[in-house]
């Protein structure tokens, strides 16, 4: 085994896994106030993000050593359960900044930044510890929308963005553009202008990291500028607050209606919505708008998305709990399809809910297919069970599950499918 070829990356894979286990030993305290999901602490949750942003980082630098099928199935997993992750985080950090006593807010970040407008926790030293965790959020939705404009366009040349999309270094002149930015920026942190070209540019290709620290570094001087807050909605989006990404769409066109990069957001925004409408229109206004080409191949690549037909349904149903069946309600809920009755292999599609939704409704399509690009067969065989670590590979034993329901075809109609058994948290 040659060090050259495969020493760095196992170093990346060694101090991800040394780094997630001593977050995870720092950060549970015997005293740790209980969070509001499910009886895990703030630091808890912390700590289980913390691990897994290293995965994705150690998995990142070690994609070449992987087939393309196998890292995409890794990364989505890994993905999936970092932002479940960070959800849990936010909610519980707000639920513990409800209760807190006036004594523990004067220790903590500071009051808030007064704002007439829905707005984000404050910025600043202590408001960026508390929003870090967005980040790693920001690749679940870049990710998706790389792998959406991968299946149109060209494969990722090397060096390219790690979503597979466009990048922004395709030509000298937008390279120096963002080298003259780094210059100024570090020469004057003040320099609202030189962070907003950065931060863009930074959530774009999914440097997430400086993609935050670029947005913080232009609210403290600037928390108005309009494109400050276009990136800003771009974070609030990849992390589902829809509304108050909308507000901030709303201050930042109202200072400046003819912004391309606040259009590009409004038309994500929209169809986060499902308003295919509305985000068409947005998308054409970046391309009547904006000079900047990986805007413009970004805003055409979506309507060309838009304009394909949706997925086709093919099973839909209802997962119900048993009676005297409990659930936590941070447990997962993996709903999966196979070809055949015998569970063997990966799954032909899957599903992942919130055990907190129960009873739920489901829908699965083709757009749900582990594997894309394959066919539907004729008939399938469903299951649904809980998951209480997120990690669709393993099982805990006792863990509630449903009995493998099938043949199901497309002449079925709805299935029910009934969670038995009971499961009680370590």
């Amino acid at each position: 085994m040659s060090w050259d070829v495969w020493g760095p990356p196992l170093v990346v894979v060694l101090t991800g896994l040394v780094a997630g286990l001593l977050v995870a030993l720092r950060s549970r305290p015997r005293d740790a106030a209980p969070g509001p999901s499910g009886g895990l602490s703030v630091e808890d949750l912390l700590a289980r993000k913390e691990s897994l942003v290293e995965q994705l980082r150690s998995l990142e630098a070690d994609r070449d050593k992987m087939e393309p099928a196998e890292f995409e199935a890794r990364w989505r997993h890994t993905l999936d359960r970092a932002a479940e992750a960070l959800r849990d985080l936010e909610a519980a950090r707000a639920a513990a900044e409800r209760v807190a006593p006036p004594a523990a807010a004067e220790a903590g970040d500071g009051p808030p930044e007064p704002s007439a407008a829905p707005a984000p926790p404050p910025s600043g030293g202590g408001a960026m510890a508390r929003r870090v965790g967005w980040t790693a959020a920001v690749v679940v939705f870049f990710v998706l929308l790389g792998v959406t404009l991968t299946k149109s366009t060209s494969s990722r040349p090397e060096g390219g963005s790690m979503t597979g999309g466009p990048t922004m270094g395709g030509s000298s002149e937008s390279s120096s553009v963002i080298a003259e930015a780094e210059a100024r920026l570090a020469a004057d942190p003040t320099d609202v202008d030189a962070a907003a070209i950065l931060a863009h540019d930074a959530i774009r290709q999914g440097r997430l990291d400086a993609g935050m620290q670029y947005v913080d570094a232009g609210r403290k001087v600037a928390p108005d500028d309009p494109r400050i807050q276009s990136s800003l909605a771009a974070l609030m989006i990849a992390i589902g607050y829809l509304d108050r990404a909308e507000a901030t769409l709303d201050q930042a066109q109202a200072a400046d209606p003819d912004l391309p990069t606040a259009w590009l957001w409004r038309g994500v925004l929209a169809m986060q919505r499902q308003d295919p409408d509305a985000a068409r229109a947005a998308f054409e206004k970046v391309l009547e708008l904006s000079t900047d080409a990986t805007d413009r191949r970004l805003a055409a690549s979506l309507l060309h998305e838009l304009s394909a037909p949706p997925p086709a349904v093919r099973v839909t149903g209802t997962v119900t709990l048993a009676d005297g069946v409990t659930v936590p309600p941070d447990a997962l809920v993996f709903i999966t399809a196979r070809s055949s009755q015998v569970p063997a292999g990966p799954p032909l599609a899957a599903l992942r809910r919130s055990a907190a939704e129960l009873p739920l409704e489901f829908t699965l399509s083709d757009s749900d297919m582990v594997m894309g690009g394959g066919t539907w067969p004729d008939t399938v065989w469903l299951q649904a069970r809980v998951d209480l670590d997120g990690n669709a590979m393993t099982r805990e034993e006792g863990a509630p599950e449903t009995e493998v329901v099938g043949p199901i075809t497309a002449d079925s109609g709805p299935v029910t499918l009934t969670l038995q058994g009971s499961v009680a948290r370590q």
